[in-house]
């Protein structure tokens, strides 16, 4: 029967949760916009650079649209 694993650091301590990546559609929901129109800002340049691309699929963390909305939904370069 295999030991359980021991704790590593202060297993006591608070860990923050992990933040699902936002996609397209959730951007849309969050802006209150249609998918299509959120295509077109990020086809035009509107939107942060994405975080992650998984394939055709472009993934942005969430603290980068929470700047990128508190910026005036201004682009970081």
């Amino acid at each position: 029967m295999p030991k359980p694993c021991a704790p590593r650091g202060d297993a006591t301590a608070p860990q923050q949760p992990i933040e699902p990546l936002r996609d397209i559609d959730d951007l849309a929901t969050i802006l209150k916009a249609c998918r299509r129109i959120v295509e077109r800002y990020r086809a035009s340049g509107r939107l942060p650079k994405p975080d992650f691309q998984l394939g055709r699929c472009p993934r942005w963390r969430p603290e980068t649209i929470r700047a990128w909305i508190a910026s005036g939904g201004v682009p970081a370069e």
